[in-house]
């Protein structure tokens, strides 16, 4: 019994020997369905094979291990390969009788087979173990299935004795037998099918591996231990130039730049693996160098497999990158511009060095927000922060700060502009911005606002009106200019260089400035300045051609020269009077002596008075008297002595002229008013002269007044001197003729002389004093005569 339950398992064991032979045909390999067809058939044959050595055998019925290879195959080969096994299986049992026996087969083989519907695809996605544990599992049940089979048969047939007579170890032998055979059938088939898988796989990778190297982008090769090469692909065409035939059997060190030659010898050539990535050159077939890099090389046996990949291009940009990251450092080192990246979600900082050396900080040490805010002056820590949340929501950050260097102490002006940078969604996600190193800027500005200052002050109280025009429109004008032209600021701001100096000056202006920018040289032009009310001023200007507020202006410097051209003019007047009286006093001595003779034989013939000459005789010594008359006053031209000078009473010399002309005024309808009766103002003067100055001005104004009218007489002290005003209500003096007045020999009366008003200059002159005459047409005429006041310093000044 126990030999036959053994061959049943050895029979078992035969069909995987046979499906090993069958699967190495490529034919059966490729066609799924017949390989199916066929383990049913040989697993069947197994089945029968089993039936025909049974280890137990009844009247009707074979007791042996027939499902063991009927479950393998519906295990293995599905319902296809099953319904084979089952046909020979059923068919052979009606060969055998067409008893119970052979029904309850045919039954219990549809059973299993059903049964393996639900079972088999769960079973061929296991592991190779975990079929094995299923196998074991499912020759138990499969043995269970059986006993209750066989004891249902011995039931309906009442021979259930026959069971009963067999030994306990027949069970467990036959147990045993189920659970080894399953499982030895199952192994052996798992180590084909994974041997099967190997070898597809296998040729697959080989066709793909050749396929790889023919199309590859990048060199496979294929090196000897002694550096020979032993295959190359033909990407080593396009790579170096070379045929794969040109290169095969030559020597890798004839390619290899001889700086990398002690490298290649070294570790990479021993190993297979110099660093993570290999970097090498390459000579190309024109003589030129390519850059390689090589990534998991390794040994096979005595040979070394590797794939250089051609990054000649990536090298170049690496280094025109590195090259410029180099410019873009000496650029920011020469203009002290750092950059810096935030990322706002991480809160890190990263800074380039010459950022760094803005803040003094080393590098990490400001990684973070608070550590920037840290390092900034208290008190532009919130402006900070406000240019953030600005930026933020924004778009645009820019603000200024002042760092202070943690190891010196030292404060720097920073100036911050960036960019935030948004995610897809919108969201602020960096900061990417630059920080420039404005200190010595700062400074510089210090220093200019300073010197702008300095400057706008000087300006501002130079005696010099200073006017700055761009297009012929004022742009400014210091105070003395306003002071000037007499007129708000607001209202200077409104005129033009024409309105200003004329389109005479205007031009003059002009042409100076650009003689200025050809010669360097600011030369003075005199030019007559309207003022407000229609007056005019002499004023002296220069031009200069400048810059002001970043635009091309005109600087004109004005000097008023009024007064000095006033006083040129006095000073002349003086000479011409000097002169007159210097000439008059010769004059009037020389023709005195013979007007002297003439009067007297005149007067002698007056004696002897015939009838017709006395007559004649009169108007003779009339017209002498007035020719002496006007010797006279020539005489007054000259220049008095010193010791003609005495201290007088002021008011008296008026009191007394206009004593003597009251008669004459009260005769012509004229009231003379004095208004410096009864007091005492004391000069040092030649009284004489004194008085007929004021007689010729007096005389004058009751001339100016034929239809009469008053005369009024105010006598004040001003500043150490004494102003005498004669105020007449007379007919005036046109404004084109008033700086003629005092000329010599100018008048406005018809048979005048001129040499009144003349004569009265001289004297006021000569006492150190000063005449000012002004009048308006159809009102009258007021003279000022200033004097000084009699003090000792008065008294050396007037001789």
């Amino acid at each position: 019994m126990l030999q036959a339950l053994l061959v049943n398992v050895a029979i078992i064991l035969v069909p995987p020997l046979i499906i090993t032979v069958i699967l190495m045909s490529e034919r059966c390999r490729q066609n799924g369905m017949r390989m199916k067809l066929l383990t049913g058939f040989i697993y069947g044959c197994a089945a029968i094979g089993c039936m025909m050595h049974p280890f137990v055998s009844g009247a009707d019925f074979l007791w042996d291990l027939r499902w063991v290879p009927f479950l393998v195959v519906l295990l293995y080969s599905g319902p296809a390969g099953g319904m084979v096994c089952l046909f020979m299986l059923a068919g052979y049992r009606f060969f055998l009788g067409t008893g119970l026996a052979a029904y309850m087969t045919l039954a219990d083989g549809l059973l299993l087979l059903l049964a393996s519907c639900a079972v088999s695809p769960g079973f061929r996605r296991q592991s190779r173990s975990a079929k094995a544990i299923w196998g074991l599992w499912l020759s138990l049940i499969l043995y269970a299935f059986v006993m209750i089979s066989i004891g249902t048969y011995f039931a309906v047939t009442g021979q259930l004795a026959f069971l009963f007579k067999q030994s306990i170890w027949l069970y467990i032998g036959m147990a045993t037998c189920y659970a080894v055979s399953v499982t030895a059938s199952i192994l052996p088939i798992e180590n084909l099918r994974e041997v099967q898988l190997l070898r597809r796989l296998w040729n697959v990778s080989e066709k793909n591996y050749r396929i790889l190297a023919e199309n590859s982008a990048d060199m496979l090769c294929r090196i000897s231990a002694d550096g020979y090469i032993l295959y190359v692909s033909p990407a080593c065409k396009r790579l170096l130039g070379y045929e794969p035939h040109e290169l095969t059997g030559r020597k890798v060190s004839s390619l290899l730049h001889p700086e990398e030659l002690d490298m290649v010898r070294g570790s990479f050539w021993t190993t297979g693996v110099a660093e993570e990535v290999f970097t090498f050159r390459m000579r190309k077939k024109d003589g030129s160098y390519n850059w390689f890099e090589t990534v998991g090389s390794k040994h096979e046996g005595r040979q070394l497999i590797t794939v250089p990949r051609d990054i000649t291009e990536r090298v170049q940009r690496e280094e025109e990158l590195r090259r410029s990251a180099q410019l873009l450092a000496s650029a920011q080192e020469i203009t002290n511009i750092g950059s810096f990246e935030w990322e706002l979600g991480h809160d890190t900082f990263t800074h380039s060095q010459q950022n760094l050396h803005i803040f003094g900080r080393e590098s990490g040490s400001i990684s973070s927000f608070p550590a920037v805010l840290a390092s900034l002056h208290p008190d532009d820590r919130p402006k900070l922060n406000q240019a953030v949340s600005t930026a933020i929501r924004c778009g645009i950050y820019e603000t200024e700060y002042r760092v202070i260097r943690p190891h010196t102490g030292e404060v720097r002006h920073v100036r911050s502009r960036g960019k935030i940078i948004y995610d897809g969604k919108g969201q602020a996600r960096r900061l990417v911005g630059t920080n420039q190193d404005v200190t010595e800027q700062k400074q510089m500005e210090l220093q200019i606002q300073e010197s702008e200052e300095r400057y706008r002050r000087i300006v501002e109280s130079s005696p010099n009106a200073i006017f700055i025009f761009r297009e012929n429109e004022i742009v400014y004008a210091n105070e003395t200019g306003r002071r000037l032209l007499r007129v708000p600021y607001a209202s200077i701001m409104q005129m033009s260089l024409p309105d200003l100096l004329g389109d005479a000056g205007a031009q003059a202006m002009h042409e100076a400035a650009r003689k200025q920018r050809t010669d360097g040289v600011a030369l003075p032009v005199e030019v007559q300045l309207q003022r407000l009310g229609g007056d005019a001023c002499i004023v002296e200007a220069r031009a200069l051609s400048v810059v002001y507020r970043g635009e091309p202006a005109l600087y004109v410097l004005l000097t008023d020269i009024t007064e000095r051209k006033r006083s040129q003019e006095l000073l002349q007047q003086s000479e011409k009077l000097k002169l007159v009286g210097e000439l008059a006093a010769g004059i009037a001595h020389e023709i005195r002596n013979p007007l002297t003779s003439l009067k007297g034989f005149v007067q002698l013939f007056g004696y002897d008075k015939q009838q017709g000459q006395a007559e004649y005789i009169h108007i003779m010594l009339s017209e002498i008297d007035r020719i002496n008359d006007i010797v006279g006053e020539l005489l007054l031209l000259a220049k008095p002595n010193k010791s003609d000078f005495a201290r007088k009473n002021l008011c008296s010399i008026l009191h007394d002229v206009i004593t003597l002309l009251q008669p004459q005024a009260n005769m012509d309808n004229i009231r003379i008013l004095n208004y410096c009766e009864g007091g005492s103002i004391p000069v040092y003067c030649v009284e004489n002269k004194l008085k007929q100055v004021c007689l010729n001005v007096l005389k004058n104004a009751m001339e100016a007044m034929p239809e009469g009218g008053n005369i009024s007489v105010f006598c004040t002290e001003e500043e150490g001197r004494v102003k005498i005003r004669f105020q007449d209500e007379g007919c005036g003096i046109p404004q084109e003729y008033l700086p003629k007045v005092g000329q010599v020999f100018f008048t406005t009366k018809e048979k005048g002389t001129g040499l009144g008003t003349m004569i009265s200059y001289s004297i006021v002159d000569n006492h150190k004093g000063e005449m000012r005459f002004a009048s308006e047409v159809g009102k009258g005429t007021t003279v000022d005569i200033f004097l000084p006041l009699a003090s000792p310093a008065a008294r050396e000044t007037v001789q």
